[in-house]
């Protein structure tokens, strides 16, 4: 039978109500003998807490919740990291949920994180939906991450998607070509941001260029590699939507004996740690995942108002080999 704060207050010779001061330190002051016999009985018979009724007494449960489409890929798993590594520095913990881009996996995981009354959500929506309606509804704060919801009143945080893959574009027209691809992902707003910077920088050059939409999956990459090459005209470069999308690109591209960048130069999207291991090392338009990690956390546990506000934040060029650049023995490269 477990141990109750009963028997904790029976074996200390003292109340129910001084036990729970001593948990909770307070309301009311407790003398240091007392406070010694109390703690004694509860590592005599072993009692533990119930940590989450308390914080739901306290009205915190000191956890945030992070709702995300696929942690396979390595910008959802390192911007996963950024929110845990920004929480704990507070005191919280998190609760990671990985969706699979699944619609209905991602209501039950909403759905359990409202139950559970976490202090906050970090939400990158599987495919925009509005499901947060139960959060919202008991005053739990959000914010949107990357791939925002529709018409939903909650924070959002994103990178300027669409000036990154204009720059991208525009580093890969500097190096003279003038047939550029876009590699991206299916029905997603950042897509769509990305593939309008794309066309904008093209259409300032002069430019041509044709688009292969895939999974933002490492096989939606291999498979796009196809459809660039054999399906089409092949292009003597492409900006993809991703580094995910990427590293598949490369694989496909090997298959079919194309080289990169003597054959097809590439500059992808999200600047994850592993861009700089691939062969060739990726130029890609690096996100700033620690500062969106930050920031969300910051929005979630500061804005006491719980007002919906809107961050945007820049993305940064890094030139390595897969642009056509030398490289140096720092994995940067020259332009």
């Amino acid at each position: 039978m477990a141990v109750t704060r009963n028997d904790v207050a029976h074996r200390a010779g003292v109340s129910p109500a001084l036990v729970s001061y001593v948990l909770n330190g307070g309301p009311r002051p407790v003398a240091a003998p007392t406070r010694a016999r109390v703690l004694a009985a509860i590592e005599e018979l072993g009692y533990k807490p119930d940590g989450l009724a308390r914080s739901l007494k306290l009205g915190t449960t000191r956890t945030l919740g992070v709702v995300v489409p696929d942690l396979s890929n390595p910008f959802f798993a390192e911007l996963s990291r950024a929110v845990e590594d920004a929480a704990f520095e507070r005191g919280y913990g998190v609760l990671v949920c990985n969706t699979a881009n699944d619609p209905a996996r991602e209501r039950v995981y909403i759905n359990g994180l409202a139950e559970r009354r976490v202090d906050g959500l970090v939400f990158v929506s599987s495919d925009g939906r509005e499901d947060l309606k139960d959060l919202i509804g008991l005053g739990i704060p959000v914010v949107g991450l990357d791939r925002l919801p529709g018409e939903v009143p909650i924070s959002t945080i994103e990178t300027r998607n669409e000036h990154g893959a204009y720059i991208g574009t525009q580093h890969l027209l500097s190096h003279g070509h003038r047939a550029v691809a876009f590699v991206g992902g299916l029905d997603s707003t950042v897509t769509a941001a990305r593939r309008t910077g794309w066309q904008a920088a093209l259409a300032e050059s002069g430019a041509q260029g044709s688009q292969v939409l895939a999974a933002f999956t490492f096989e939606g990459g291999r498979l796009a590699a196809h459809d660039l090459v054999v399906a089409g005209a092949r292009p003597s470069a492409v900006l993809v939507g991703s580094d995910v999308q990427a590293f598949g690109l490369l694989s496909g591209l090997d298959d079919l004996n194309v080289r990169v960048p003597d054959d097809v130069a590439m500059v992808s999207f999200d600047g994850t740690t592993l861009s700089r291991y691939s062969i060739p090392a990726l130029t890609t338009i690096a996100q700033p995942i620690r500062e969106l990690g930050a920031q969300a956390v910051s929005v979630l546990l500061d804005n006491e108002a719980n007002r919906p506000s809107h961050v945007v934040l820049n993305p940064a060029l890094v030139i390595r080999g897969s642009c056509g650049c030398e490289e140096r023995r720092d994995g940067t490269a020259a332009v």
